[in-house]
Formats: structure tokens, C-alpha cells, sequence
């Protein structure tokens, strides 16, 4: 096998190991999220006392757990895509993900027109940096795949590459190919 063959093979299961590692964090953390929104307070009870960061899954929990719950089908959609090394499983969970993010963007532009604060703006710089390269990470990964299954699976090479030349076979196969009226084989050609 070339060494071109097996840098292939092995950045194939590389990216392929960087797509099972999204998709397992995505099952777990809607997994995390779901259970969550299914077990938190109730508003009613504690109207005044709100934590910050929950505060979006006490008020909508529906709309949390179905948001949730699309990940998870579009994150195992995805798993079972790279095991299949399939790309058409793998446009469910980049579309959201398309999606998710123009949700967040349009979201902060409507924030800055109605002269709300920008949710981005409070997260410390760091992490809006982690959140960025995640994001960055997560999109490039997904790209890479798509075009690595177009191409379709490797497949197992038995053959060893050896091409024998016959030269009998190709002298009999230029004598028959020759047009009407040209120069016979075993007669100089004239010179004008």
C-alpha cells in the first residue's frame, strides 16, 4: 500500500474520530439539558428567586426540550452517519447547526436595534473566545467530512499495481488500426 494510501486512511479515521467526538458531546449535553428542563423549579413557586443562567429554561421549557430534542436526533443522525460514512446524514445536524447560529445572530442584531443589551456582550472574553473556536472547530470538522464522503468509502486495495506491457499484442493492434493507403508494415515510408 502507497504512503499516500495510508495518510488517507489515517486522516480519515482522524476526522472521522473528530466527528464522533461532536456528535457524543452533543447526545450528552441535550441529554443534560433536557433533564434539566424536565426537573427544574417551577416559576410559580420561587417567582423572585431566578438564577441567571437557568432563567431561559424556566421560562420555556417546551421550546428548550424540543430545541433539545432535535439536537439529539440530528446528533445520533450524525453518529450513524460517519459510521456509514454516509454525507446525507450529516446535513440534519449542520443545517441546525446553520440554523442555531443564525438564530444567535439575528437575535443580537434585534437586541442592538431595540437598544437591549447584547447577551454576548456579558459573557467574559474568554469564553465568548472558547465559544468561537468551538463553533469554528465544530463547522470546519463538519465541512471536511461532507467532502470526504462525497468521494465515497476507501476501498480495500488487494491489488499490488503491477502492469506487465505485452509488446507483441501492441505491434498486432497499431498494424490493424493503420488507415487504407498508408504505408504497409515492413515498407519504408517515402520522403518527399
Amino acid at each position: 500500500m502507497s504512503e499516500a494510501a495510508i495518510m488517507n486512511r489515517i486522516f480519515r479515521y482522524f476526522m472521522k474520530f473528530h466527528g464522533f467526538f461532536i456528535a457524543f458531546c452533543t447526545i450528552f449535553f441535550t441529554s443534560v439539558i433536557i433533564v434539566t428542563s424536565f426537573t427544574g423549579r417551577d416559576l410559580h413557586e420561587e417567582p423572585f428567586i431566578i438564577e441567571e443562567e437557568y432563567e431561559a429554561v424556566q421560562r420555556y421549557p417546551i421550546l428548550i426540550q424540543v430545541e433539545s430534542a432535535l439536537w439529539l436526533c440530528a446528533s445520533v443522525i450524525l453518529a450513524v452517519g460517519l459510521y456509514k460514512e454516509n454525507k446525507s446524514y450529516l446535513t440534519p445536524f449542520m443545517a441546525l447547526f446553520i440554523i442555531d447560529g443564525a438564530v444567535v445572530i439575528v437575535q443580537e442584531v434585534v437586541n442592538l436595534c431595540t437598544g437591549r443589551g447584547s447577551e454576548l456582550a456579558n459573557i467574559e472574553p474568554r469564553q465568548l473566545f472558547v465559544m468561537i473556536l468551538v463553533n469554528v472547530y465544530v463547522l470546519v470538522s463538519l465541512v471536511v467530512l461532507y467532502r470526504m464522503f462525497a468521494k465515497g468509502p476507501l476501498l480495500p486495495t488487494t491489488q499490488n499495481n503491477f502492469v506487465r506491457f505485452d509488446n507483441e499484442r501492441d505491434v498486432e493492434s497499431q498494424q490493424t488500426v493503420q488507415q487504407p493507403g498508408g504505408p504497409q508494415p515492413g515498407q519504408p515510408q517515402s520522403r518527399s
